[in-house]
């Protein structure tokens, strides 16, 4: 059975008209990509501390000459920060980066080129690390990238190390190499 050719013609001009009053009355919604922090800080501040308080103890104090804050990411970005973590208010890590990153939500911090010293009961650890990231709920240090671990008479280099403050514990991984110096 052969249709009209009128009635062909008739559908398909009807299909483009549909079509074309659904991409006009219906307007998806894109997903912008996320903005990149660029342009100027929505807060600026100098000589700043922020310090993180929990049940009226201190947990932990950073200090720097200058900090922005960006509303979007919920960090705040210090500058020449230094700063120290406590454990049963007394100072357990602290530390010096040219740059630093607070996380705000969970109180974590992300260092650069980080130097720290780690008091142990009777001597303190140097360390240093390209990246040094504080976890909060959990009171760890982890370095990654070059790390390097320093006491009087032990160095050891390696890819990674965590220091765990409420059991005064270290480790150091990936690729390890350690130098001791034997006194006499």
């Amino acid at each position: 059975m052969r249709l009209p050719r009128y009635i062909g013609t008739y559908m398909i001009v009807m299909a483009f008209f549909g079509l074309t009053l659904f991409t006009v009355v219906y307007q998806p919604k894109l997903s912008s990509p996320p903005k990149k922090q660029t342009g100027l800080p929505d807060f600026s501040f100098e000589d700043v501390i922020v310090s993180h308080i929990y049940d009226g103890d201190l947990i932990w104090e950073v200090e720097s000459n200058s900090a922005a804050i960006f509303k979007e990411d919920n960090v705040v970005h210090m500058f020449e920060a230094k700063g120290d973590i406590y454990e049963n208010a007394k100072p357990a890590v602290h530390f010096n980066a040219p740059v630093a990153k607070i996380f705000m939500h969970e109180s974590d911090m992300e260092l650069s080129d980080a130097n720290a010293e780690f008091y142990l009961e009777t001597k303190k650890v140097n360390l240093f690390s390209k990246v040094l990231n504080w976890y909060a709920e959990v009171k760890q240090f982890v370095g990654r990238e070059y790390v390097k671990v320093k006491t009087d008479d032990i160095v050891l280099v390696g890819q990674s190390f965590h220091v765990d403050i409420p059991v005064k514990r270290m480790k150091v991984s990936g690729k390890a190499k350690a130098s001791i110096e034997i006194r006499e």
